[in-house]
């Protein structure tokens, strides 16, 4: 086979391949911060629990990477609402995969925390991310 048969039929199976695979879109994640003083509202209940905020995580930015085969990565600093409970941030995703893994990570103390989550489907209503 020549060459240019070979380069022709390289490029036709880089096209085949790309084929199915959508753009890049962008979706809302929620983010669950632990809870730092939990209550019970069977004993007390007008109580609230306390929520870990950005300062106690010692968290400033977070990576995100969405995708299974084709991954996007976001890089989001730490939402000043955390603290209340929960908080949404915007992800970058490539749209038309089967289904999406979540993965996520911080430094804290100098030490990098991992987080996963999933598996989403692109028509799940929320997809949420618990951090750690």
């Amino acid at each position: 086979m020549s060459n240019r048969s070979c380069s022709w039929l390289f490029s036709l199976a880089l096209a085949a391949l790309s084929v199915g695979c959508g753009g890049t879109s962008q979706r809302t994640l929620v983010l669950i911060p632990p809870i730092a003083e939990p209550c019970d509202t069977t004993r007390d209940p007008g109580c609230t629990p306390v929520y870990d905020s950005c300062e106690s995580l010692k968290l400033s930015t977070l990576s995100i990477e969405v995708g299974l085969f084709h991954r996007a990565q976001t890089q989001v600093p730490c939402p000043a609402d955390l603290g209340s409970g929960a908080a949404n941030v915007t992800v970058s995703y490539g749209s038309g995969e089967d289904f999406y893994m979540i993965d996520a990570s911080y430094s804290r103390n100098m030490e990098k925390q991992n987080i996963t989550a999933g598996p989403f489907l692109e028509s799940d209503r929320e997809w949420r991310l618990v951090l750690r």
